[in-house]
């Protein structure tokens, strides 16, 4: 699921239209907790630059932990049944987030 309400945000229509895809590539290429599963891989496949990289994370909607990436506003996204979640297996980079009440990670 997307969120219009982030598409539709100044956040995000200011990026340029490499940031723009390569974001929407990360979503499909996310585990179940929003971690971006081999962002290389990912950007190759997408044509995105290091620049629409960066420009994410400085935009803030993505947040690096040690060397993965993680959606910030993955919850805001997706509502996957407790159940159902697989957990991710970056549990120690994850531990240093925690989820506000806008159902956004941030770092704690």
């Amino acid at each position: 699921c997307f969120n219009v309400d982030l598409f539709y945000s100044d956040e995000y229509l200011s990026l340029s239209d490499g940031a723009k895809v390569l974001y929407l590539g990360f979503l499909l290429n996310s585990d179940d907790e929003g971690v971006v599963i081999n962002h290389t891989t990912a950007m190759r496949i997408i044509g995105a630059s290091k620049e629409n990289l960066s420009e994410l994370t400085k935009e803030g909607l993505l947040l690096q932990v040690d060397n993965i990436y993680v959606i910030r506003h993955w919850y805001m996204h997706n509502k996957i049944q407790p159940t159902r979640i697989v957990k991710s297996m970056y549990r120690k980079q994850l531990d240093k987030l925690c989820v506000n009440e806008q159902r956004a990670y941030e770092f704690t």
